[in-house]
């Protein structure tokens, strides 16, 4: 039995001996590789061209399916900011159909410009323009915003058809649980 608890120790110790050896070469040719990167020049990295993403084969239903998972994001897709913007106009424009409700405040129009000038859009002069008359309290343009991104949309339900007044605004934003603190 003696002989045994000696061979079976033996045997462990061998495995020990083994594992160390193996982990410790392991760890030498982790460190000299990483050493030999470590000389190497360091590469400028390579400027890459991003175009813009198409809209032609998106559709609305998408686009919406993709700002309602992304609402949380800073609007760095261009769909996702042009379907905000789309929302936006609901709270001012007469339509049969509308979906989708983005409260127009003060604060979203300036997280809106301030996106604006940190992206950069293929239709970033409209939203510009649009977003800084509502800024400056003008909502003229509502009709024209909305049905402009409606067609780039691909619209066919929904077309704006005339601003609404001030008490048919108050009345859509009370059907949606909207209550507004600012003016």
């Amino acid at each position: 039995m003696f002989k045994r608890v000696l061979k079976y120790l033996g045997l462990s110790i061998l495995v020990f001996v083994g594992v160390l050896v193996i982990g410790g070469g392991v760890l030498f040719g982790s460190l000299a590789f990483m050493d030999a990167k470590s000389n190497e020049p360091i590469e400028e990295p390579k400027e890459e061209v991003v175009k813009a993403e198409s809209l032609e084969n998106v559709s609305h239903s998408e686009i919406r399916e993709r700002v309602s998972s992304k609402r949380k994001q800073a609007y760095v897709d261009e769909l996702d900011f042009m379907q905000t913007i789309h929302e936006m106009t609901h709270q001012k424009v007469e339509a049969d159909q509308k979906w989708g409700l983005t409260p127009i405040t003060e604060q979203q129009i300036d997280k809106m410009l301030r996106t604006l000038d940190r992206e950069d859009y293929a239709n970033e002069e409209f939203y510009r323009e649009a977003l800084t008359a509502w800024k400056n309290g003008d909502f003229s343009n509502a009709v024209e915003v909305h049905n402009t991104i409606w067609e780039w949309q691909d619209g066919t339900l929904g077309k704006a058809t005339g601003l609404l007044t001030p008490e048919e605004e108050e009345e859509y934003l009370k059907e949606n649980n909207i209550v507004l603190t600012e003016k």
